[in-house]
This record gives C-alpha cells, sequence and structure tokens, in this order.
C-alpha cells in the first residue's frame, strides 16, 4: 500500500497538487509521501510513519474517488462512510506495521552504530525477542490498533490478529535461524562488555571458542589486574563507551594475554554497514568522469574520508599547525608523513 500510494502521486503533477490543496484546507504544511524501496529496511519505518501522520492523504481519495486508483488504495478508504469507525480495516495493517516495523528500525540504527560491538550483539538481539514474544503474550498489536480492534466485526479481528500473531512468531523463528540463542559465541563474548568485572573462567572459554593460544596461568593474573583498575575508575570513565573503557584499561598495564582475546573479539563485524558504506563512498569518488583514478589514489580518499572525523574547521586548525605536512603536500616528490 505504502508502494502504491507514492506511486500514485509520483507520477502526476496534476495529483500532487489536488493532494496540496487538501492541506491548504486543514491550514497544514504539505509533506511529500517517502518512496520505500524493498531492498532498504530502513526505507519502510519512515515511509509508513509520515503516510500515517498526513491524514490529508486518506481525504484526498475520499474527495476525489479512487476510479483511476488501484485496488488496495479503494479497499484503503472503502469503510470510511461507517462513523463508529475511526479508521478503516486496512488502517489496522498500516498502524500495526508502524509499531512493528519501529522495533526493527530503531534496532538497525543501534547496530550501525559506531560504538557497537561484539560485546553488545547478543544482548540487542536478545531485546529483540522479548518484545516480539511480550507482544504475542498480551496480544499487543499497537495502541492505535488496540484501541479500535473491536469496533470491528469478530471475523474481521480474527483475520487481524492472526495476520499479526503470525507476523510476531515468523519474526521470531527468522531470529532463531541464524541465531543459536543457548551456544552463540557472542553470548560468551557479553562477559567483555564492561558492566561488571570480568570473570576467569569466562575468559578461557571465549579464547577456546575463539581458538586462541594463551597462557591461562598469566590471564588469571591478567584478570584481576583489570578488575582492580576498573574499580578506580572514575563515574565519567564508567559510563563512557565499551571500546574507550578498553583503550585505557589496556593501555594501563601490561596483559598481553588479555589483548589478545580482546582484540580478537572486537574484531568480529556485527554487521556489513560499514563495509557497504565503504562502497558507497567509492561510487561516489570513482565515477564515469574520473575513471582514469588509480586503484591507490581510491584507496587514499576512501582511508581519508572514513578514519578522519575532524570537521572542515578543526582540520584547517590541525593543517595549520603543521608547516610540514603542507610543504610535503606541496612538493612533486613522494613522501611519508605520520
Amino acid at each position: 500500500m505504502v508502494i502504491k500510494i507514492y506511486s500514485h502521486f509520483s507520477v502526476s503533477a496534476k495529483r500532487v497538487e489536488a493532494l496540496k490543496s487538501c492541506y491548504d484546507y486543514t491550514e497544514n504544511e504539505y509533506q511529500k509521501l517517502l518512496k520505500h524501496i524493498p531492498i532498504r529496511w530502513l526505507s519502510l519505518f519512515p515511509a509508513i510513519d509520515r503516510l500515517i501522520s498526513n491524514l490529508e492523504v486518506k481525504a484526498h481519495f475520499i474527495g476525489v474517488g479512487t476510479d483511476e486508483c488501484s485496488n488496495i488504495i479503494t479497499e484503503f478508504v472503502r469503510d470510511c462512510d461507517k462513523p463508529e469507525r475511526k479508521i478503516t480495516f486496512l488502517e489496522l495493517f498500516l498502524h500495526f506495521a508502524h509499531q512493528f516495523m519501529r522495533i526493527f528500525h530503531d534496532l538497525i540504527l543501534q547496530l550501525e552504530k559506531k560504538m557497537t560491538n561484539s560485546t553488545n550483539l547478543y544482548d540487542i538481539i536478545y531485546d529483540l525477542k522479548v518484545k516480539l514474544e511480550i507482544r504475542i503474550e498480551h496480544r499487543f498489536y499497537g495502541s492505535t490498533v488496540n484501541k479500535n480492534l473491536n469496533y470491528f466485526s469478530k471475523e474481521e479481528k480474527e483475520i487481524f490478529e492472526k495476520s499479526a500473531i503470525n507476523a510476531y512468531q515468523r519474526s521470531i523463528d527468522y531470529l532463531k535461524k541464524p541465531f543459536d540463542f543457548e551456544n552463540s559465541i557472542f553470548k560468551s563474548l557479553k562477559t567483555l562488555n564492561l558492566e561488571k568485572k570480568l570473570i576467569y573462567e569466562d575468559l578461557l572459554k571465549i579464547a577456546e571458542k575463539l581458538n586462541l593460544e594463551i597462557d591461562e596461568d598469566k590471564v588469571f593474573e591478567e584478570c584481576h589486574i583489570i578488575n582492580r583498575l576498573m574499580s578506580e575508575m572514575t563515574p565519567k570513565e564508567r559510563d563512557s563507551p565499551n571500546l574507550e573503557k578498553w583503550c585505557k584499561l589496556l593501555s594501563s598495564s601490561e596483559v598481553p594475554n588479555l589483548i589478545k582475546i580482546v582484540e580478537s573479539a572486537l574484531a568480529i563485524p556485527i554487521c556489513n554497514d560499514f563495509v557497504e558504506r565503504v562502497f558507497s563512498i567509492m561510487n561516489n569518488l570513482w565515477t564515469d568522469e574520473r575513471n582514469r583514478l588509480r586503484v591507490e589514489m581510491v584507496k587514499a580518499e576512501l582511508c581519508t574520508k572514513v578514519n578522519y572525523s575532524m570537521k572542515c574547521a578543526e582540520f584547517k586548525t590541525y593543517v595549520s599547525d603543521h608547516k610540514e605536512l603542507i610543504n610535503a603536500v606541496k612538493s612533486n616528490k613522494k613522501y611519508s608523513f605520520s
């Protein structure tokens, strides 16, 4: 329905102008409908959210009729003449999908955060499973749906609930298929998230699962060194991201075996967003107009864009204070600069 409604307006400027008149009548600012790309998960929730927050779209179809529309748009407004119903039967599914997709949308954004790593993954996925199971247990389909569901016939209610519960259950089954909640290595890696003291036995299990050669006696000592350093942290340091805490702890002591365990664990990718982002940047750099760029130059530009977090003004100040770097850039000679 989201795709069909977007397509209905995207192919005709006349239809868009008619829709804008609905906004003028309600004295609201016109908001363009968003396109959902089926292969992009993150595009669905914003598209549904924009459609739900713009009741003028529904009013438009009621006013001009649905003769030139697809069947699903006709069904979208077909029972608007029933005064006891504030939403149509198809809108039940729209509002259900809205709260349903919000869960996945927020989860994907959480996974794509720069500081999220393998030590956080198990809790994130487990939390998703619990949210879905609770919704099945309490028959919760979103506040809007639960408030309006009793206004529909028994048959319609059964059809909707069967579809909604099936969506929840299929999501849970899909999660369980690749992710072993009982024996996943990510469950073991939770001990490295530094929310609690390190446990020696858990570190040995991680080393075994990652097939690491370590000195187990030394690991015992190193474990207690890190625990002592953690207890000496200030409240501000304890609230810092997991990676920052590990950098501080590992740089403050000689713990070679623990370094091997931690760096191996944190090197495990939890999603492919970084790889896709690199390919996206590369496509913007290596255009048809710049097709003579050497691979080495593309690599250099990629490394610069990906690894520098400074803003333009900050970078200008940084470069201005490094005369050696400026002279090296002006020179035609090859140089190495650190």
